[in-house]
């Protein structure tokens, strides 16, 4: 019997155990969730690229989720999740994507037969300021994108640092989130400088986010590769395929026309060691997101300590600044996601997703509970066993169980209760013998 019940509660256990979370991918799913960079507003990125999510549907034979995540920091942890099967990083966030995840870069966007684009850095044209060289001596706030952004940091520091401007020494560095927000800063005075990628500062002054005639480039950096195409290695080999030509036979103008792009073109992994090289030279540490480490002002969990024993020192906030600790330090956790789902033309705030999240939790919490009951009331049992087992009383109480569930017109439990009645009333025997002082019975 107390074989059975450990066996049973062995069973119990390893169903609650098989009823958790899994983060793992599918390597042929029937839904694709496609993630697009957190450049601008995310109801904006899903509502432009509306004409891809079509066009892949229809391609592919799957339903496609475009997915927009809270930062660059999030979407790569989605990728290392397994929470996404296609991403579409910028050329450092892939970096830092691929030191944490198993994924290849397939298809870069090409622009005039060219795969690579610019950062710019700007200020108000009423600045004064023409040039890096006439930053030099301001000690001003200069405004950055998102500490995993290639043309909103990566570039524009290393600029700077070309123009002798050492970061948080000859300026203080403000992280604002997107591109749009670092134009923002600094038309509306909150920085005097800032580096974004060029395409999306010259969307924003087409559409009238900004104005071209306030906000002026000073300084435009050298090529950078494209952004990349992704997607995980575990997916199946036929399904990457698939996806991988469905990019490159990509023609349609009303699709590429959010990527600003004549078409998609094949691209690898060493076409970013240039990168590579220059994430080196400023010390950034690719397997860290928001690594950087230099002049014993670098970023790590706060619990490790610097080599020689030197503590850490956050970089920079700026407005909303602390808000970006969870991208300096590196998460562990699962992201937080805004799905493709558009209502009145607003997407789905990332609470939500969390919100449901927090309700599988719950459920599965619950399911939990009453698998573990179950367990303890069947350790219940086998101990109220024992206990009666020196007792008389308890044949007949067994006996009498055992009647009541044949009279009840049910065999099932009959078995058991029998087994029950048997076992009990050897137990009783034992229990006489002992209180008569038979040897070999009473225990020492």
């Amino acid at each position: 019997m107390k074989t059975v019940l450990v066996r049973l509660a062995a069973g119990l256990v390893a169903a609650v155990l098989a009823a958790g979370p899994v983060s793992a991918g599918e390597a042929d799913p029937a839904v694709l969730r496609v993630a697009l960079l957190p450049d601008e507003n995310a109801a904006t990125v899903i509502q432009n690229n509306a004409g891809l999510k079509a066009y892949l549907e229809t391609t592919l034979d799957k339903e496609i989720e475009l997915v927009v995540t809270t930062d660059y920091s999030s979407m790569i942890e989605a990728m290392r999740f397994g929470r996404l099967e296609l991403a579409y990083f910028g050329p450092l966030s892939y970096l830092l994507a691929k030191s944490r995840s198993d994924i290849d870069a397939f298809a870069a966007l090409t622009k005039g037969g060219a795969q690579f684009y610019t950062g710019v850095i700007v200020a108000r044209a009423d600045s004064g300021i023409t040039g890096l060289d006439d930053l030099n001596g301001r000690e001003a706030d200069f405004a950055f994108g998102d500490p995993a952004s290639t043309s909103s940091h990566l570039v524009p520091r290393s600029e700077l640092l070309k123009a002798g401007l050492d970061y948080d020494a000859d300026y203080t560095p403000r992280h604002v989130g997107a591109h749009d927000a670092v134009a923002l800063a600094v038309q509306n005075g909150n920085a005097l400088a800032g580096g974004l990628s060029r395409p999306i500062y010259d969307r924003l002054v087409e559409t009238g986010t900004i104005d071209g005639e306030v906000v002026v480039v000073i300084h435009e950096s050298p090529p950078i590769p494209q952004y990349p195409w992704t997607y995980r290695n575990d997916l199946d080999p036929a399904l990457k395929a698939r996806v991988r030509d469905a990019f490159l036979n990509l023609s349609d103008p009303s699709v590429l026309g959010a990527f600003k792009a004549d078409g998609f073109a094949p691209i690898t992994d060493s076409d970013y060691d240039s990168l590579r090289e220059l994430a080196r030279i400023l010390d950034l540490d690719l397997a860290r997101v928001g690594g950087w480490r230099r002049r014993g002002q670098g970023v790590s969990p706060p619990d490790t300590p610097r080599p020689g024993g030197a503590p850490w020192t956050p970089l920079s906030g700026g407005p909303g600044g602390d808000a970006l600790a969870g991208a300096r330090y590196g998460r562990t956790q699962e992201p937080a996601m805004t799905h493709g789902t558009l209502t009145n033309g607003a997407a789905p705030h990332h609470d939500a997703i969390i919100a449901r999240q927090r309700l599988k939790t719950v459920g599965w919490v619950v399911k939990s509970g009453v698998l573990v009951a179950a367990v303890l009331a069947c350790c219940y049992v086998v101990g109220l066993l024992d206990l009666r087992r020196m007792g008389e009383g308890l044949p007949a109480t067994v006996s009498s169980a055992a009647d009541g569930s044949r009279a009840g017109g049910r065999g099932s439990t009959a078995p058991v209760c029998r087994a029950a009645r048997s076992a009990s009333s050897a137990w009783a025997r034992s229990a006489r013998q002992w209180r008569a002082g038979s040897p070999g019975s009473r225990r020492g």
